[in-house]
């Protein structure tokens, strides 16, 4: 519904400086204007996600086709978003072009994300995560959050006769879900806080945490961590 990639540039410099080239993309604001909440249309939701994790899909792909103009390694690509961000990058790695009902596969046959890093984000149907799909993760969350569940619940807390009720797997959900795959999955969680930790580590020396995970992954650690603060 709103949001600019200029959002993205802090945590970009910040990256950067520490040898690690970043991108900041715009998405489509399908949801401008419209009600993103329990007032909304749950299919309206739906088309929004799919319509960015497109957008993410074309994003990485115009990298990818120079990659080697602007010295990037396409095995070592990390998403990153806050709330509705965090959704999208939640959702890319694994829904298909089926799934999204687009224009057709847009990244290289075989590509893969090397990890992906949400903050304060849900995805719709945990079971798109498998052994075999999965990868390496980096959550934040805060455990009240009145907007995108810590758990399992709907979208907003939405009453389930609400036209926008849209059931949302959140970071504990997934990471407890990931633990019991195998996989490298760390989670923060912020006891009686709320939304404003969406982009709390994309912020100030918290990014530290961001950099580390993607070390940690790059020198091809395998882990599993809960952080309660």
């Amino acid at each position: 519904a709103g949001g600019s990639r200029a959002e993205g540039h802090t945590l970009g410099r910040f990256l950067r400086s520490r040898g690690i080239a970043t991108a900041s993309i715009s998405y489509t604001l399908l949801m401008r204007n419209r009600d993103f909440s329990c007032g909304g249309v749950t299919s309206e939701k739906i088309r929004a996600i799919q319509t960015a994790v497109y957008d993410t899909w074309m994003a990485t792909s115009f990298l990818l086709s120079r990659s080697e103009l602007i010295g990037i390694n396409p095995e070592q690509v990390f998403l990153a978003g806050s709330s509705a961000g965090a959704e999208t990058v939640l959702h890319a790695p694994y829904w298909t072009e089926v799934l999204v009902e687009k224009y057709g596969q847009q990244l290289p046959e075989n590509f893969k994300y090397a990890g992906v890093i949400g903050g304060a984000g849900a995805i719709v149907d945990i079971n798109l995560i498998s052994e075999e799909n999965q990868i390496p993760s980096l959550f934040f969350h805060g455990d009240l959050d009145p907007l995108v569940p810590y758990g399992i619940a709907p979208h907003h807390y939405c009453p389930p006769t609400a036209t926008g009720w849209l059931m949302l797997f959140g970071s504990n959900a997934i990471f407890e879900h990931m633990v019991n795959l195998g996989g490298s999955v760390k989670l923060v969680s912020h006891i009686g806080a709320g939304h404003e930790i969406a982009g709390y580590y994309f912020r100030g020396q918290a990014r530290l945490e961001v950099y580390d995970f993607m070390k940690r992954v790059l020198a091809g650690e395998r882990f599993f961590a809960h952080v309660i603060k």
